[in-house]
């Protein structure tokens, strides 16, 4: 069965890759076929079939419409996985800049597709360091998913403690640069049996690996 959709896939792919004309039905063949791409880990296929969905939905629906962005921001997704950290930025901050004009900035936190976006920006920003900005991103996807799914809900409560998890790594990593300058100083000082957190990059991939079937940080 799998050989079979695979065949398949490849030769909607040559077909995709062959077509003059991009209508918003091709378009949406296009799109899965960048997520099973994606998913295979053949990203250079995935970016072309992507690129050509873009172009369909642009076409039939234009630059706003909610498929239109989404597709953007899946492209974001795949440039993230290439290590491409400023283009991935740049899909996501389009998207989410899509996702304001085409629904009103007020509902992008009630909408899941932009909320997605929201979070992963988040992840980008926390894979580049930039933990002010990540947790900025972090807090407005938790209020939006309080909003959609309830505090109560697994979405909200796995947000909830990964963005505190990530409070306590700051605090602890801080924490741990002043205690081994003191050190370094010859001060006489000692850890006091704080215990080093996760790195940024390891919290990350264990967020992703354990919230990816709720948020689809990685094939939505």
């Amino acid at each position: 069965m799998q050989r079979r959709l695979l065949q398949h896939a490849a030769r909607c792919s040559h077909l995709a890759l062959n077509s003059l004309v991009v209508d918003d039905g091709l378009a949406d063949e296009y799109h899965n076929l960048g997520i099973l791409y994606s998913v295979q880990g053949k990203l250079v296929e995935a970016e072309q079939m992507y690129q050509r969905a873009l172009q369909g939905y642009e076409k039939a629906w234009g630059l706003e419409h909610t498929s239109t962005l989404d597709t953007i921001n899946n492209l974001g997704l795949l440039y993230k996985k290439q290590g491409k950290l400023v283009e991935a930025e740049q899909m996501y901050q389009r998207a989410l800049q899509g996702y304001e004009k085409a629904i009103g900035p007020d509902n992008i936190t009630t909408y899941v597709p932009s909320l997605k976006t929201i979070l992963n920006l988040g992840l980008l920003f926390e894979r580049q360091a930039d933990l002010a900005k990540a947790r900025t991103m972090f807090s407005e996807a938790l209020h939006g998913y309080e909003q959609v799914f309830g505090p109560d809900h697994a979405k909200s409560e796995n947000l909830r403690d990964y963005l505190y998890d990530l409070d306590v790594g700051v605090e602890n990593e801080a924490s741990i640069q002043i205690e081994e300058r003191a050190d370094h100083l010859q001060v006489g000082s000692s850890h006091f049996g704080i215990k080093k957190p996760p790195s940024i990059s390891k919290r990350h991939s264990c967020f992703c690996d354990g919230l990816n079937p709720i948020f689809g940080c990685t094939t939505t």
